[in-house]
């Protein structure tokens, strides 16, 4: 009986540890140097990105198949907001192209990136500028 209930409880904890478990493939954190930048990330399929502020917590930028760059371009999805810009292919593609503009702030700049897996914010993505320039 005793067998039966360990059993039970690490089957539990096995199938309940399996829910929360994070997709993998995109970095959980980028740090560019001060000048402008970009870099490819591959990871897991999403169909939406969006970009928060790391302490506020508020959704700045936000795009789906409607927030392409030019109308004639729908296999694309881009966000950009002051010197962050991220773009990734539609529907549901697997690269994410970050680009930095170079900063001449003199301060850390930082802002997470969320790529939407069937709308569910999965991982989001520390996106760091060190300052200089």
């Amino acid at each position: 009986m005793k067998l039966k209930v360990l059993f039970f409880i690490l089957f539990s904890i096995a199938i309940i540890s399996s829910c929360f478990k994070e997709p993998k493939g995109f970095p959980d954190k980028i740090v560019f140097g001060p000048e402008g930048e970009e870099r490819v990330y591959t990871g897991y399929e999403f169909g939406a990105i969006e970009i928060t502020h790391p302490t506020k917590g508020i959704c700045l930028m936000y795009s789906d198949r409607y927030g392409y760059e030019h109308p004639e371009d729908t296999a694309r999805l881009a966000v950009e907001f002051d010197w962050l810009r991220v773009t990734g292919n539609y529907p549901y593609g697997k690269s994410l192209t970050i680009s930095v503009k170079p900063n001449t702030t003199g301060k850390k700049r930082e802002f997470v990136v969320w790529p939407i897996q069937d709308g569910c914010k999965s991982a989001g993505i520390r996106v760091i500028q060190t300052g200089g320039l």
